[in-house]
């Protein structure tokens, strides 16, 4: 058995990563700003109360044909987006007005050459503007599950 691979497995391992990149200044100090119950599925919190047999989920990724009509996303219950580098330009389309996704699970990629953190701060201001709160964030700090909160 290989030592990294248990270390990863030890319930201390990601929060003291996650911890260390962030005071190395690598990653964000994000914490969740509201509370609902969720399920996990891989590394993607959702909340099930704000889903039916009528929701409609749509999962992003890379290799998917990136011809993602935004005038659907008004359908759109929750939005899983995990295009490598491509998110900023997709949430960029999000207006307000708009009838936006209640959730949107997004993985960004910040660490690429290129992007940045600072980039993905703006995303989130952008996000929270729109009426947006954090609800999870996995143990990487990579994915971010926002919840539409207007209230």
């Amino acid at each position: 058995m290989r030592t990294s691979g248990w270390m990863k497995r030890q319930p201390w391992f990601w929060p003291i990563k996650l911890f260390l990149k962030r005071i190395s200044g690598k990653e964000l100090w994000l914490r969740p700003e509201v509370k609902y119950d969720v399920l996990q599925s891989d590394s993607w919190k959702y909340i099930p109360s704000l889903l039916n047999e009528q929701s409609i989920v749509y999962s992003l990724g890379v290799g998917d044909l990136i011809d993602f009509d935004l005038d659907l996303i008004s359908q759109v219950d929750m939005l899983k987006i995990d295009v490598e580098g491509a998110e900023y330009l997709i949430l960029d389309g999000l207006r307000e007005g708009d009838s936006l996704p209640k959730q949107l699970l997004v993985e960004y990629h910040h660490r690429f050459p290129g992007i940045g953190k600072q980039r993905t701060a703006e995303s989130i201001s952008k996000l929270r503007q729109l009426g947006y709160r954090i609800f999870a964030i996995s143990e990487t700090g990579r994915e971010v599950c926002f919840v539409l909160d207007k209230d």
